[in-house]
């Protein structure tokens, strides 16, 4: 069995004329792609002095990187687990175990299977709610060639020899027959290669037997159909029937019923040249040329976070601040399928490491795949902060928080200390889980923070869901603090506040930032359920140590708003002299310039007396259901001291161009002169269902030293449209 191999390509660049007018700081901006095509469009704001020659917008695309991970879902692997090779198909929402002489077919994912746990997925954004793919029914069919001969009479008994896999092809082999199954977008493809004709007369036939559970079989000439008891629509079909022989003539072929259990493949070989091929599909039904159920994708770039690696001299003391010498982007695929467990999710690592801070490279440095079924391993991806080995690599920080292992949905976090090369392991260096059902723990995670000041990185971990017994509350939720250590992190938390009433979802989102400029980190938290619109919460750090109780509550407005939804801090958006970051707030739900669910964003500055409750500034979508809000981050994009502004909306249409739900990821420029956020320009996905915008990030350096906006779309197909974007000012 081979892994995947994932090939470098030459990067691919498109340009694109830029409107008339630039913001009065000229640079040229720059977009990156991780995908296989050019897929973005940018509108920028009209300026009413006069500014130089509008600089040109390039577009550049690094190569099929979801176009591989798209491909890797088909491949067909040994899952020790269940000791046998397996593969799913996320197309045809079916998953293969493949036997000696058949194979086992059974659902993909089921109904439901998608963090059902509580109404907290309902606070969701509706775009990645539980998809409705499958009827709940856990049928399965086993399907085999026992035989095959001539009229069924003294038919040769298929025994396997020898099996072989690679990539997305297995190959079964005997003395007489080879069996070859081909699984990608079409369906699962078997070629039947019979050697030599059957020894007694008659016409050539393939006998199968049908195992079945909670499925009803019929035949025609043309099509096997497999239909869930109790229903009329067929569920999968075994058909698109094709017969050569050796000189590559097509043979007469049919399917024939024996009993309720038994079909055959008859086929007139008179005349023929062996040996022949027998070219069947197994594939989900087709109904008026559309499949009944065809899955969701892998949300590739659902989350996303930069992640920085220093200098070989650079020794972290204090605040975690030195130089970084190049950079890289931790993405997160939650609904990955790894061939055994729908939607258990995969996390990526892409560094410009290999190409000294010059480039991304398509193939990732490093990734790591979930195991369970709906343990979503890259819902939430964060900087782990400088590795306690050696403090020039960083780690990673992953939530899982469908992971189960002895409660359904308890959540985890997993932590991958960089190694003294820089290297990371295949397997967790650290874990944490919620430690009851449906605690949901890693919906959110942030790291790269020395809260005490002792050299080694923490972390903070957001359990939503979390059920305290003291005070007792039904999903209030909690927050924890991870404190780390000279091996790693310890699994005991050293904080942990929980939310202050039933269901108001404590911990959805997780931030720090040093709010009041004394020198130390301090926590924010939202709690979109908190009151009767959310609320976001500070908790400040004196000394190492932080408050139990909250310094500071912004509250948000009535339902259904949810603010808080996600939440950003740890830049200086006003460059007060004190130094005191400032705090970003979202809610997507928010209904704007009278448009239901258009979405809002808010602006809170710090001080030395702590968070302002008084918005600074604000922005919202324009569009009803737009989800403006839904992630949002700041830096300084244009290197002048102030910290910008980019919010993303992804259910944005740009109707203009004939698109729905492409979404947008808009950029605010600080004005030197009045610190007012200022609107810059907007990017947005040229592909219809892209949700651009579902995830941003900010980092520096990444790409030749610039700053960088890191912008996810995980509805892109990776064919036609990008799923990780960077955009950069360059001089």
């Amino acid at each position: 069995m081979k892994k995947l191999r994932m090939k470098s390509q030459a990067d691919a660049t498109s340009k694109r004329p830029s409107p008339d007018k630039w913001p009065s700081r000229t640079r040229v901006f720059e977009i990156i792609g991780l995908s296989a095509a050019i897929a973005t469009g940018v509108v920028q704001a009209q300026q009413a002095s006069s500014v130089a020659q509008a600089p040109s917008l390039a577009v550049s695309s690094l190569g099929p990187i979801y176009e591989q991970i798209e491909k890797s879902e088909y491949e067909i692997h040994w899952q020790p687990q269940f000791a046998a090779h397996m593969a799913p198909n996320r197309a045809h929402n079916l998953r293969f175990t493949f036997q000696a002489a058949g194979l086992k077919v059974e659902p993909r994912e089921l109904q439901n299977t998608d963090l059902p746990q509580s109404e907290i997925e309902a606070l969701l954004v509706p775009l990645f709610r539980s998809p409705q793919t499958e009827s709940g029914v856990p049928w399965s069919v086993h399907l085999n060639l026992d035989s095959f001969g001539a009229s069924a009479q003294n038919p040769s008994v298929v025994s396997v020899l020898s099996a072989t896999t690679e990539e997305n092809t297995a190959t079964m082999q005997s003395s007489r027959v080879a069996i070859k199954y081909t699984n990608d977008k079409d369906g699962l493809r078997q070629d039947f290669l019979i050697y030599s004709p059957p020894s007694n007369s008659g016409q050539l036939r393939l006998d199968f037997s049908v195992t079945r559970n909670l499925i009803d079989v019929s035949v025609d000439q043309e099509t096997v159909f497999f239909t869930v008891s109790g229903s009329t629509i067929p569920r999968m079909q075994y058909g698109d029937l094709k017969v050569f022989d050796a000189l590559h003539r097509q043979l007469p072929a049919n399917f024939e019923a024996v009993d309720e259990d038994h079909f055959s493949i008859v086929i007139q070989d008179t005349g023929a040249q062996y040996p022949i091929l027998v070219d069947p599909t197994l594939r989900g039904y087709v109904n008026g040329g559309s499949l009944q159920d065809p899955g969701s994708s892998t949300h590739f770039g659902y989350s996303v976070a930069y992640i920085a690696a220093y200098t070989a001299g650079a020794q972290p003391s204090g605040p975690l601040a030195p130089v970084a010498t190049y950079g890289g982007i931790i993405i997160g695929a939650p609904w990955f399928d790894p061939g055994s467990a729908a939607q258990a999710g995969k996390v990526f690592l892409y560094t410009t490491r290999a190409t000294l801070g010059a480039g991304l490279i398509n193939s990732p440095d490093w990734y790591y795949t979930g195991t369970q079924t709906s343990e979503h391993v890259g819902w939430s991806v964060a900087d782990g902060g400088p590795s306690m080995l050696n403090g020039k690599y960083h780690n990673i920080l992953v939530g899982a928080p469908g992971y189960a292992n002895g409660y359904n949905n308890q959540g985890a976090a997993f932590a991958f200390i960089a190694q003294i090369d820089g290297s990371l392991h295949l397997t967790p260096d650290w874990t944490v889980a919620g430690g009851q059902a449906g605690a949901n723990l890693g919906w959110s995670v942030s790291g790269n923070v020395d809260f005490d000041h002792d050299g080694y990185p923490d972390v903070i971990i957001g359990v939503p869901n979390y059920s305290s017994y003291s005070p007792s509350h039904t999903q209030n939720g909690q927050v924890r603090v991870y404190r780390g250590n000279a091996s790693g992190l310890n699994t005991t938390w050293s904080w942990g506040p929980y939310g202050s009433a039933d269901n108001v979802h404590f911990g959805y989102s997780v931030a720090h930032g040093d709010v009041n400029g004394d020198g130390y980190q301090d926590v924010i938290v939202g709690a979109p359920q908190q009151s009767t619109g959310g609320a976001v919460l500070v908790f400040h750090n004196a000394s190492g140590t932080l408050h139990t109780s909250p310094d500071t509550t912004i509250s948000g407005y009535p339902y259904p708003d949810e603010f808080g939804y996600v939440v950003a801090s740890g830049f200086n958006q006003d460059g007060d002299v004190g130094a005191c970051d400032d705090v970003l707030v979202g809610d997507p739900m928010a209904t704007y310039n009278s448009q239901t669910q258009a979405g809002k964003a808010y602006l809170f500055r710090g001080s030395a007396s702590g968070v302002s409750t008084s918005e600074a500034w604000h922005d919202g979508g324009t569009q009803a259901y737009e989800y403006f809000g839904t992630s949002l981050c700041g830096g300084d994009m244009n290197n002048d001291g102030y910290a910008d502004i980019m919010i993303g909306s992804p259910s944005y249409s740009e109707t203009g161009l004939g698109y729905t739900h492409n979404g947008k990821a808009v950029l605010y420029i600080t004005n030197p002169s009045t610190k007012a956020p200022t609107f810059s320009c907007y990017n947005v996905g040229l592909c219809s269902s892209l949700n651009l915008g579902t995830s941003v990030a900010y980092g520096y350096p990444l790409i030749n030293g610039n700053t960088n906006l890191i912008v996810g779309a995980p509805g892109a197909d990776g064919v036609q449209c990008l799923n990780v974007q960077c955009w950069y000012f360059q001089p």
